[in-house]
C-alpha cells in the first residue's frame, strides 16, 4: 500500500475540515443546522474549492446557503 500526499496550501485548516466533511458525508452539519451562524468566508471558500477541483455538487451545495445569507447590506 502506498501513501499519497496532497499539499493544499491555499485553503485554511477549518475550511479543509468542512470540505472533507462534505466529501465523506455529502453535507456539512454546520450549514445544515437551522439558525447556525454561517460564515460568508466559509461558503465563499467552499465555492472556490468547488471551482478549483471541479466539484459541481459542492458548488450547488454552497450556492444554496450563500443565497440565504447574502443581502445588499452585507455584500462586498
Amino acid at each position: 500500500t502506498s501513501l499519497v500526499t496532497i499539499d493544499i496550501n491555499d485553503i485554511d485548516r477549518k475550511t479543509i475540515q468542512h470540505f472533507l466533511e462534505y466529501v465523506y458525508t455529502g453535507g456539512i452539519k454546520k450549514l445544515a443546522t437551522p439558525g447556525a451562524a454561517i460564515s460568508h468566508t466559509l461558503v465563499i471558500d467552499l465555492l472556490t474549492i468547488a471551482a478549483n477541483y471541479d466539484m459541481p455538487d459542492l458548488k450547488t451545495y454552497a450556492e444554496y446557503y450563500l443565497k440565504d445569507i447574502i443581502r445588499v447590506d452585507n455584500a462586498w
